[in-house]
């Protein structure tokens, strides 16, 4: 991923990154940039929580308390 971000940049490289990083991961970091800091990012977090299965929820929320993000 450290190649292509001497290539690419802007809105093309974000979504490379996040096509390129373990789903699970990637709405782990999301949820943590949206909760973290003074305010929230409603928006964010509304899109990751109610639009995933269960299974998919708990495995978010194991890795988002478990491991630092």
């Amino acid at each position: 991923m450290d190649d292509l971000a001497g290539d690419i940049s802007g809105n093309f490289l974000v979504t490379m990154k996040a096509l390129f990083t373990d789903p699970v991961e990637y709405d782990c970091e999301q949820l943590y940039k949206a909760m973290k800091g003074a305010g929230t990012n409603a928006d964010t977090l509304i899109e990751i929580i109610c639009t995933k299965l269960i299974q998919c929820f708990l495995r978010i929320s194991t890795k988002l308390f478990t491991v630092k993000c």
